[in-house]
């Protein structure tokens, strides 16, 4: 294979998996993390009082 298709064909393997992997019937809700460069930082204060 040349490098691009390879690169293309995994490419498309990951994809795939996350697919399929994220079916619907997934009992868990979604959890997100949220990193912020420092905690007083106004924006990520607005941002973690909207998530809590």
């Amino acid at each position: 294979m040349k490098p691009l298709s390879l690169a293309r064909f995994l490419s498309t393997v990951v994809l795939f998996c996350g697919v399929f992997g994220s079916l619907p019937g997934a009992t868990e809700p979604l959890q997100f993390a949220l990193l912020a460069k420092r905690v007083d930082d106004p924006f990520f204060i607005g941002v973690a009082e909207g998530c809590a």
